[in-house]
Parts: C-alpha cells; structure tokens; sequence
C-alpha cells in the first residue's frame, strides 16, 4: 500500500498560491455567476481538488456572505493540526469586497430562528439548549437538540450536535472556550437557549484577550507529594496563534527548597530574569503560553514560528543560565498537544 504523501510548507505554500491565482483570474467571477443563476458548472470539480492540494483534511464550503459581501467562502481545519495551513491560505486570500468575504472557520448563523436539513430531518437552531459548568477559562456543556430523537444512531446525533455547535456558537468560539461536551436526549432542567448561553462566551473572550493586556491564571497540583505550580496563557489551544507550530520546552533546574519550590528570593529573581531575556529573544516569533515550576525545574512552554532563526536566539540566552541544568527540546506540534494537559 503506497504510503500516504504529507506535503512540505513549501508544497501548500505553493498550493495556495495556486488557488488564488485561480480565483482572481476565473474563479471568483465564474463562482459569482452560479450562485446567483447566470451560469451552470461543477462547483465540486473546480473547487475541491484545488483545496486537498493544499491538505487533503481541509474542508470547505459557501455559505451567504457576511460584512456587506454577496457570498463568503470559508475553508476550514478538520481539527487543530491545519489551523496553521487555513490561516495561511486566508491571509494570502485578497481583500473582501461587495461580492466576496472569505474566512479561515465556520462563522455563527445570522439568524438562529431558522431550520437546516439533516439527513432528511428538519432541525429548529433556536430549539437547542445547553446545560454548562464554567471552569477557570473553560466550559463543560451539554447539548440538547429535540431532533437528536429522531434519530436511534448515537454517532449521527454526535455529528448533528457538533454541526448545530458551528452553527450557533461559531466554530472559533467551540475551540476556543468549550471543555467536554455531551449530547443528550432530555432537556436538562437547567439548561439555558443557545442565544443566552452565547453571553458566557462573550465573558470568556473579555477575561481572556488573544492581544493586548493578556491575563495569566494560577493553579497548583500536587506531584509525588510535592507541590506544582502552574502559570497558563488561555486559551491554550491551535487558534489563540495558528502560525506557531513548533512548541518549545526549556527546562531550568534551579536551587530548591525541601518542597521542591525555589529556595530564595534571588533564585525566584534569577528566574524572572531569564523568563525575561528569553521573552524578548522570541518578541514576535512565538510566545510562552505555560510554565510549571516545581521538584526543582522551572518548565516553560512557547509556541514559535520555526522559519524564523528564534530557536537560536532562545539558545544564546539560555547559555547565561549559570544556577543548574537547562534543556531546549524543540517538536513540530501544530495541535497543541503539549499543553492539552494544562487547560483548565
């Protein structure tokens, strides 16, 4: 069996690329003419194959347009391991106009107060409802749609709730701020209509900005009897910086206390002092989004653009560190699977 062909950066680059010389030379305007009745052609055939040259879990559609455009082409991430390829083919897209608006994820229904066809059932958008458990910068949800009884397949319901997810809450939002989810078949008694539960999402995206004053949460956990303690940038996950895709762990090794804690104020001083000099190092090429300090290590995570020469600025500061050990280990990790255990 031939083995499956993973393209390079330099592949989709050219990939994209090639979509959008198409698009500008033929594509946007022949598109234009289907959807509104002047022309007839395979929207399939012309479209598709040139987005999986990009990557084959790409997905895409048309949907109407948003921001005063007539129509809006969206391609999105089948998970978070191509948020960084959908974020380049959107920045490379032109700007939007009156005809065309283009994003890089599945935007919210303009109106909930109307009905979609799945699998030959009509569903109502302003009949689903959620029961949520907010955590620190998380939301527990359970999804209650009455149309997931008209179906005995739990695995059709599971596709249904996520697709009235997108359509209520807005892809960007599930990812961002949704912890677990369940979908149900009873209305529980506290849930709360998908409009009103957008107002705790909107909270989320306040307390927690992806620019500007940025705010760090605490939290300690226990490892072997000794304590950690964790510092998190939310939200953790692939969107919060699409483009940097490679994590990045430095671990100090510092004089401890018996708890396994800094020993002293001019250890916790030296610290902050390198945690400085390395943030400056990356500037804006990447950023440190955790650090857990404990059992005598200090281990700080960034994400970072790898094209960029950061991984050998972070080296040259880190060769001052004079007080332990250190370790740079650099992963290829688009997904973010690094600190999926730091979320909270």
């Amino acid at each position: 069996m031939a083995e499956t062909h993973h393209p390079t950066l330099e592949e989709q680059q050219a990939a994209i690329d090639a979509f959008w010389s198409w698009w500008r030379d033929e594509g946007a305007e022949l598109l234009d003419r289907v959807f509104t009745g002047q022309e007839q052609a395979d929207v399939m055939g012309l479209v598709h194959p040139r987005i999986v040259a990009i990557a084959e879990q790409l997905q895409w559609e048309f949907t109407p347009g948003f921001d005063g455009a007539r129509h809006a082409l969206t391609v999105t991430a089948a998970g978070a391991e191509l948020r960084g390829v959908a974020r380049r083919w959107f920045e490379a897209a032109p700007d939007a106009d009156d005809v065309w608006a283009f994003s890089e994820f599945r935007r919210p229904a303009q109106d909930l107060d109307v009905k979609i066809n799945y699998e030959g059932v009509y569903v109502q958008l302003s009949e689903t409802t959620v029961l949520y458990q907010r955590r620190n910068s998380l939301v527990d949800i359970a999804v209650y749609n009455p149309a997931f009884n008209e179906f005995d397949d739990d695995s059709i319901v599971t596709r249904l709730g996520f697709l009235l997810l997108d359509k209520t809450l807005g892809e960007l939002n599930v990812e961002m701020w949704i912890g677990a989810i369940e979908f149900v078949r009873e209305n529980p008694d506290d849930a709360v209509p998908i409009s009103e539960f957008t107002d705790v999402l909107h909270d989320l995206t306040s307390e927690f900005p992806l620019i500007g004053n940025r705010n760090w949460q605490v939290a300690e956990a226990m490892v072997d009897d000794h304590p950690i303690i964790i510092r998190v940038l939310p939200p953790l996950v692939t969107l919060a910086a699409p483009l940097f895709e490679t994590h990045v762990a430095v671990a100090f090794a510092y004089d401890a206390h018996e708890t396994g804690l800094p020993r002293d104020e001019e250890t916790m001083q030296a610290l902050g002092s390198i945690e400085d000099a390395l943030d400056s190092a990356v500037a804006n090429d990447g950023r440190c989004v955790a650090i857990e300090t404990g059992q005598g290590q200090r281990l700080m995570h960034f994400y970072v653009d790898s094209s960029s020469e950061v991984i050998q600025r972070m080296e040259e500061v880190l060769a001052l560190w004079d007080r332990g050990n250190v370790n740079l280990v650099p992963s290829f990790d688009p997904g973010w699977e690094e600190v999926s255990h730091l979320r909270f």
